[in-house]
């Protein structure tokens, strides 16, 4: 077993070796989202990177269009929330924005609550900030609160189902190739993004993403479906790492071809979050080489809650939207209350 520190430096070597031609290149980390040493082995990663000088951006697991999701959870209607999110997000040109109302924003408010807790993003996403690093929500939309499942409205997320001539799930379940749609739509993002930018990407997901995977807790995701088939058919050059090699890898895997590596790295220990003190949880960073006050999101929750409070007043402003009517009476609308460190 690897400590975080060994799999970072050995996955941003492999990447720096892939974009040794000067291509661009994607190195997967796919995590399990509750365990804190494989988010800590992300964002080694990413120190490692931004250490040797490289132009990184940050690709998250979360839905392209979260600022949206997050203003529909303020109270604003579906009209008003997508005005304010493109105003928004058309200024957000690092995409810093979306991460500090994230990381700002008290989780169990938001919307998908029982399920979006599950990607704990923040502590990458206060990295990216920290470091300077571009961040972008890759993922496909997705419906909340009550479901996992596609949002077929958006534009982009029902182009590429009808482009794979994907089996739709009905409406307020999830479909058979929900997983083929997400990964596709990463893939495209981060080839269109990287072709802007350059660099190298570091995509931050789950494992059962990265590789597929054949476990009693995920199932079956077939390789064929996953994101390295992806970065393939996209001619996208990739590091893609699984985290949990105890987990078996589904019955068509293949070995990669061409501009593709695949590792397998166990970081030790696998610490849960949810079992750590805030005492263990920097005592933990401090040992794998990093100052916890720079990458823990609770520090900067409150400021970063009020600059976006701020960003949002100034949109309203521009676009004459009033305030939402808060829901019981009396005062601004605002879910974004305390917040629990890497919850």
């Amino acid at each position: 077993m690897q400590t975080p520190l060994e799999v970072a430096q050995q996955c941003a070597q492999q990447a720096l070796a892939l974009a040794g031609n000067g291509d661009s290149v994607v190195l997967a980390m796919g995590e399990n989202h509750h365990i804190f040493s494989h988010q800590v082995s992300q964002v080694l990663a990413l120190k490692e990177l931004v250490a040797k000088k490289q132009n990184v951006t940050l690709f998250i697991e979360n839905p392209h269009n979260r600022l949206y999701t997050i203003l529909l959870d303020r109270g604003y209607d579906r009209d008003d929330a997508s005005k304010l999110a493109q105003h928004i997000s058309e200024r957000d040109h690092n995409g810093h924005i979306t991460a500090k109302a994230l990381i700002g924003g008290n989780p169990d408010s938001l919307r998908g609550k029982e399920n979006f807790l599950r990607f704990g993003a923040q502590m990458m996403l206060q990295a990216a900030v920290h470091h300077g690093a571009r961040i972008v929500y890759a993922d496909a939309a997705r419906v909340y609160p009550e479901d996992f499942c596609m949002d077929y409205s958006d534009p982009s997320t029902n182009g590429i189902a009808s482009k794979l001539n994907a089996r739709k799930g009905p409406e307020g379940e999830c479909g058979p190739d929900d997983m083929l749609i997400r990964n596709t739509h990463m893939a495209e993002t981060m080839k269109r993004e990287l072709g802007k930018t350059g660099g190298i990407g570091l995509a931050h997901i789950g494992a059962a993403h990265g590789l597929g995977v054949n476990d009693e807790a995920n199932g079956l995701h077939y390789y064929r479906d996953s994101l390295a088939e992806q970065f393939q058919n996209t001619g996208l050059p990739a590091v893609v790492v699984s985290m949990q090699p105890d987990h078996a890898l589904p019955p068509d895997y293949k070995i990669p071809a061409g501009a593709q590596r695949h590792i397998f790295s166990a970081p030790s220990p696998a610490t849960l979050t949810n079992n750590m003190s805030e005492a263990e949880i920097g005592g933990f960073l401090t040992k794998n080489g990093l100052t916890p006050s720079f990458y823990d999101p609770k520090k900067f929750a409150k400021n970063y809650r009020a600059e976006f409070n701020e960003v949002l007043k100034q949109a309203e402003t521009v676009l004459g939207i009033s305030i939402p009517a808060p829901p019981s009476g009396g005062g601004r609308p605002d879910p974004q209350g305390p917040v629990k460190a890497y919850g």
